[in-house]
Order: C-alpha cells, then structure tokens, then sequence
C-alpha cells in the first residue's frame, strides 16, 4: 500500500501502522516507538488506552476515511465505503422478560465487535476441540485453563436480573426480577471477538 499524493488523515494512519508492522517484522529494534502512529489518530502518546477502545477507535477513523472516498464518485471508493460493515457488522437483540407479567421487551443493536470477559470455569475440565487460551496468557496473572468457547457460552448465556439489579418494568411500572438474554439475529462474515482480562 503506497499514500496517495494528496494523503488524507487516514493515509497517515495506514501509513504509520504499515511502518510499524514493517519495523516489528524485519527491524533489528527491540522497542518500537508508536508515538507518531497516536499522533496520527490524534491520540495523546502518554495517555493509556483500552485495547477495545483503540480497536474501536481505529475502526470508525478507517470507517470515516472510507466514507471520505466514497464522496470521489468512482465504483472503486463505493466499495470501499461499506468495506468495514461488510467485513464486521452483525447484529444482535437483547430481551428482557419480566418475571412478574412475562412482558418482553426488545433492544436491537448493531456490532462490529464482540467484549468477551474471561470468566474463570468452574473446575470443568476442557472438552475435546475447544481452543486453549493458554498461550496468549501464559505470562499473565489470570487463570489460563479459560477458553474462547467458555467465555462466549457465558457471555451468551441468559442473566438473571435482581435484587440492586432489577429491571425496571413498564407494565407493572416497578422494578421487578428479570431475565435477560443476547441472541445474535445476524452474524457477519468475521466476528471479532475482543477478549477483556478486566472486569468492572
């Protein structure tokens, strides 16, 4: 990928994470220095970002360079404005039922992502085929038995709202227990799953 002559913000951006993969590829540096790829977002280099929060980030500023092209007219940049949507955008619901009047209320929502907390299992022991997350957390201090199966299972799994939790029911117009569940409606060709070591 070369920038253009007439290089947009975005160009900046792509051009700076290819030169940081390059140097992180075929550079003989140990510690390579981002400080011009968050200038180029328009990050504060010594501010801390969730990784999450910077997939986002990086997400919607590609999103709105795309969406820059598009105004150019060709069928090239048309394509190219819903490159994102098309590759990462799903669509999930959350219901809500009330236990009291068994009322459902519906939320539907887009994504292009998906936070899994790492939950820890219970003393289960890993089924045949699921993928260990050992690996990528064998230096962390967290429990690496979990797996990306087990996280999406409880991440999917329906929640049980109550006591400070409660759901606040328009029919009996009251709080009341409650349970709430996800169901992805429409799954895109790549789902990205972002694992989240930190719960709050």
């Amino acid at each position: 990928w070369q920038p253009s002559l007439s290089a947009s913000r975005m160009d900046s951006v792509l051009l700076k994470l290819q030169q940081i993969l390059a140097k992180l590829s075929f550079g003989a540096e140990a510690i390579i220095s981002t400080e011009e790829f968050s200038e180029a977002l328009g990050l504060q280099n010594d501010e801390m970002q969730d990784p999450n929060e910077f997939a986002r980030l990086l997400f919607e500023r590609m999103h709105e360079a795309f969406q820059q092209c598009s105004k150019t007219g060709n069928n090239r940049s048309n394509t190219l404005s819903e490159l994102l949507p098309s590759l990462f955008q799903g669509a999930m619901t959350y219901e809500t039922c009330c236990f009291i009047c068994k009322r459902v209320t519906v939320r539907n929502e887009k994504f292009m992502d998906i936070n899994l907390p790492i939950v820890q299992i219970p003393n289960l022991e890993v089924l045949a085929g699921q993928q260990l997350i050992k690996e990528a957390f064998s230096k962390a201090q967290c429990n690496a038995n979990n797996t990306v199966q087990f996280c999406f299972e409880r991440y999917m799994a329906a929640e049980k709202l109550t006591g400070e939790n409660q759901y606040w029911c328009e029919n009996c117009m009251q709080k009341q227990d409650a349970i709430r569940q996800v169901v992805l409606n429409d799954l895109p060709p790549i789902l990205n799953l972002q694992l989240c070591r930190y719960v709050y």
